[in-house]
């Protein structure tokens, strides 16, 4: 195994031998039937989320029956990594998105699966590649389908590439802080968020983006 230390702290790569060769993420996986619609409309801009990972790994990881670590959990909740704040996803995002009704709740109807069912597995050595920033296998796959089909992006590479660069631009708090002492800190290590409202929501930071990267107030 290959050990190294990122923004999320230390992150022990397994071997390439160890990953699986197919990855896929269906449609069908999504609770909400309105979120298995393919919604391919322009993005107005874009939103990062990222998330604490030992909150997530606490609250969020483990079989709610056995108390066991799911499988597709276990690199970033479980063995000899120690991540902090990690990528959930980088969205493109509607500014005025349309609706649709699951279950009685409104959901909105951001650009999603936009190449439907075709985006296809990602190769295992790409998902090596980000695993130190989006940790697990199954989250880079599901990612990549629903959300890094849209928005412009021409190829996964592309997508994650420019996930990494701005989860590196950013300087994050190494304790799990909660607004607003969360923005103040935010903002104190990074001047560019001055001035610029940043998301929070199930526990996660949102920050926004134009098209042409810049930060942006989040809606």
């Amino acid at each position: 195994m290959a050990a190294t230390v990122s923004l999320a702290g230390e992150c022990v790569l397994p071997d390439p031998a160890a990953l699986a060769t197919q990855y896929d993420w269906h449609r069908r996986n999504e609770k909400n039937a309105c979120l298995r619609r393919i919604n391919d409309v322009p993005a107005d801009y874009f939103m990062l989320a990222l998330s604490y990972s030992p909150r997530f790994c606490r609250e969020s990881a483990r079989d709610f029956r056995t108390g066991a670590v799911r499988p597709h959990n276990a690199f970033q909740c479980a063995g000899r990594n120690a991540f902090g704040w990690v990528v959930h996803g980088l969205w493109p995002q509607s500014r005025h998105p349309a609706t649709c009704r699951d279950d009685g709740k409104p959901v909105a109807l951001h650009p999603r699966y936009c190449r439907g069912d075709e985006a296809g597995p990602l190769d295992p050595q790409m998902i090596r590649q980000y695993l130190c920033v989006l940790p697990g296998e199954l989250l880079l796959q599901g990612q990549w389908e629903k959300h890094g089909t849209c928005g412009g992006f021409g190829s996964a590479a592309e997508y994650f590439a420019r996930t990494r660069q701005l989860y590196e631009a950013l300087v994050l708090p190494e304790e799990d802080l909660r607004p607003p002492r969360l923005f103040r800190a935010l903002k104190q290590a990074n001047p560019g968020l001055e001035g610029v409202r940043i998301g929070y929501a199930s526990g996660e930071i949102r920050i926004c983006y134009d098209r042409k990267w810049r930060y942006i107030d989040c809606p």
